[in-house]
């Protein structure tokens, strides 16, 4: 396993390319990410799968700087959310909102995404955690799934 360790200053960067927002229907919930490919990529070229932390989103500065990071190293990336048991959930999960999501929760919407991946002939899928997602990615990998590469991302500030 990879684990990659990113200073939160070398993310301050812009994204060229634009996300298009894919929707998955999942038990009747609306999961959605921000798929992002990079310069004269498809997903047969493979992607990052990316997972954000605590009742977080796809579109936190963290990940559309990773998703930009990505793109300018001609990386395909797709940040996802987790739904947390919001249908079609955008935005911050609000902390003062009942929580009924489990942490185990997240492995069945990675399964829906990483089968939706295969079902597009997606190339080598590498998962990326931030902070809980982290966590998660890698309750994830122990449970069997066969990937080639994972990463984790911790990040410090002073």
């Amino acid at each position: 396993m990879l684990r990659i360790q990113v200073l939160f200053p070398l993310l301050a960067c812009y994204s060229t390319a634009l996300p298009d927002e894919v929707i998955l229907d999942e038990d009747g919930l609306a999961l959605n990410g921000n798929l992002v490919l990079a310069s004269e990529k498809t997903l047969a070229d493979g992607l990052i799968l990316m997972l954000h932390g605590t009742l977080g989103h796809k579109d936190m500065e963290i990940m559309s700087n990773l998703q930009s990071v990505c793109t300018e190293n001609s990386r395909s990336s797709l940040a996802i959310n987790l739904s947390l048991d919001v249908d079609n959930r955008h935005g911050c999960y609000p902390c003062e909102r009942p929580h009924s999501h489990k942490i185990d929760d997240a492995s069945e919407e990675l399964d829906a995404w990483l089968t939706w991946l295969e079902s597009m002939h997606a190339g080598e899928i590498a998962l990326l955690g931030h902070s809980r997602g982290a966590n998660q990615i890698a309750r994830k990998l122990t449970a069997g799934t066969l990937l080639k590469r994972s990463i984790t991302c911790e990040l410090f500030w002073e």
